[in-house]
């Protein structure tokens, strides 16, 4: 099965920096909330003196430092809304790895229990009882070594008497091995 093209993370970058861009975009247009933030200036009488148009050009000076502030705040509150909305984006699609990788480690789990099962239900297990097994096989099932066939509940076998004997090493050379 192919994974989808559009994920989670890719459709979250793409949302933000479409946001970013129309963000900037109305900022860099006059959008109505710089022009309702933006201070308003009232009409002043004109006169021919030196001294009026000095205190309107402050005016205008004071004005403009006051706009440039506010556009610079707007833009201060807007990098913290995109820096806060990158986060919570990265924050969920850890959130979202972290459930991949888990049901990952569920199924290996589920796969290797069923595989222990299987293998299981399929190993002999032995000479006991009656009926058409215990009577085709006189021997033990054979193990590749003696701590699994003790394990299972087999042993000892003694040299000349059992024939799993030859199976195993008698390391000590007593004619006895799986004790």
């Amino acid at each position: 099965m192919t994974k989808p093209f559009w994920t989670r993370r890719k459709t979250a970058v793409a949302a933000l920096a479409s946001g970013l861009f129309l963000g900037y975009a109305a900022a860099d247009g006059g959008s109505d909330e710089s022009a309702a933030s933006a201070p308003s200036v009232q009409p002043a009488e004109v006169s021919s003196s030196t001294d009026d148009t000095d205190g309107l050009q402050q005016q205008i000076e004071e004005l403009q430092a006051q706009l440039e502030q506010a556009s610079a705040d707007a833009a201060a509150e807007r990098q913290a809304a995109v820096e806060e909305a990158v986060k919570q984006a990265v924050k969920e699609a850890r959130k979202d790895e972290r459930a991949k990788a888990a049901a990952s480690i569920e199924a290996a789990e589920a796969a290797a229990a069923e595989a222990s099962r299987a293998a299981a239900a399929s190993k002999p297990r032995g000479f006991a009882g009656t009926g058409e097994a215990a009577a085709s096989s006189a021997t033990d099932p054979r193990f590749g070594t003696c701590t699994e066939a003790i394990g299972h509940g087999y042993g000892p076998y003694v040299e000349g008497k059992d024939p799993e004997y030859d199976w195993y090493i008698d390391r000590d050379g007593d004619g006895r091995v799986c004790e």
